[in-house]
C-alpha cells in the first residue's frame, strides 16, 4: 500500500510508513514522530535563508557575479545540448570566457531519435508501480516523441531547453540544499541553496525585464554571443508573438521552481 502523507510505497503488514512513519491506524504522526521533521524543517529554512544571502552578496561583486554567470552559462548550454542529442543532433556545449556560449549541434539522425525514444519508453516501463511518476514521464514521452518528428515544436522546445536547463538545476541544488542528500559535509548545504537561487534570481530577473522593461528588451535583442540572435527572440519570431508574451513561460517556471522543490523535500522528509 501507499501512505497517505509521503506517497511512498508499505508492505500491507506495517503499521507505521517506513519513510515518513505515518500510523496508519490513526491517520497522523505521533508528537514524538513529528518533532524531528519539524526541526529538519526548520534548520532547511534558515540554510536557505542563509542560500538567499550568498546569492545576492555574489551577484554584488564581479568575481561572484562572474563565477556564477560561467556556471549559468554551463548548464545553459548543457540543456541545449541535452535536448538536441534526445532529439537525435549530435550537440556540445561551446563556452568562451570573454562571455559567450552556444550549443553546438549538428543534423538529426534517425537512430540516435530512435534510441533515446526506446530507452525513454522502457524507464518508464520500469518506473510504472511508482506513484504518478509514470504519467508525468507519459507526457514528456509523447512531447519528446511530437518534437523528435515535427521541426516547428522541436525547435521551440530546443530554444526554451537552455534556460530549463538552468531552472533544472537550479531545483536540484535547491533540493539538496533543504534536505541534504548526497553532501558529505553540513557547511555543503548553503552553498546549493546559494547556486539554486542565484540561477532563479537570474531567470526572474531576465523574464521580469522583458515583459515589463524596453530597455531590457533593446538590451536583450542586441546582445547575442558569438553573433547569433538570443533564444527568446527566435522564439518571438517562430511562433509570431511579442517577446514580453515569449518570456512568460520563463517567468512562470522560475516562480514556480522553488515551490516544486518545497513539494518534493516535504514529501521525502
Amino acid at each position: 500500500m501507499h501512505c497517505p502523507n509521503c506517497g511512498r510505497a508499505n508492505a500491507d503488514v506495517m503499521t507505521h510508513c517506513t519513510h515518513c512513519h505515518f500510523d496508519f491506524k490513526n491517520g497522523e504522526l505521533t508528537v514524538e514522530e513529528r518533532q524531528p521533521f519539524l526541526q529538519a524543517h526548520r534548520d532547511a529554512l534558515k540554510i536557505q535563508a542563509i542560500g538567499i544571502g550568498l546569492a545576492v552578496f555574489a551577484h554584488m561583486f564581479f568575481i561572484g557575479h562572474y563565477i556564477t554567470w560561467f556556471l549559468g552559462a554551463l548548464v545553459h548550454e548543457i540543456g541545449h545540448a541535452a535536448v538536441a542529442i534526445l532529439m537525435g543532433m549530435p550537440s556540445f556545449p561551446a563556452i568562451r570566457l570573454d562571455g559567450h556560449a552556444a550549443a553546438v549541434s549538428r543534423p538529426q539522425e534517425f537512430f540516435l531519435l530512435a534510441f533515446f525514444l526506446a530507452v525513454h519508453a522502457y524507464f518508464i516501463y520500469k518506473i510504472r508501480d511508482v506513484k504518478m511518476w509514470p504519467w508525468f514521464f507519459g507526457v514528456l514521452f509523447v512531447v519528446h516523441l511530437i518534437c523528435g518528428f515535427s521541426e516547428g515544436p522541436r525547435e521551440i522546445v530546443h530554444l526554451y531547453a537552455g534556460q530549463f536547463g538552468e531552472l533544472f538545476f537550479a531545483g536540484i541544488f535547491l533540493f539538496r540544499g533543504w534536505t541534504g542528500g548526497f553532501t558529505e559535509t553540513p557547511s555543503e548545504r548553503p552553498l546549493y541553496a546559494a547556486l539554486g537561487w542565484v540561477f532563479v534570481f537570474e531567470n526572474i530577473m531576465l523574464a521580469g525585464g522583458l515583459i515589463f522593461s524596453q530597455a531590457a528588451r533593446s538590451d536583450y535583442m542586441g546582445n547575442g554571443s558569438f553573433g547569433l540572435t538570443n533564444d527568446l527572440v527566435r522564439v518571438a519570431n517562430e511562433l509570431s508573438i511579442s517577446l514580453q508574451s515569449a518570456a512568460v513561460p520563463l517567468l512562470l517556471m522560475a516562480l514556480l521552481t522553488p515551490v516544486f522543490v518545497l513539494l518534493m523535500a516535504r514529501s521525502v522528509k
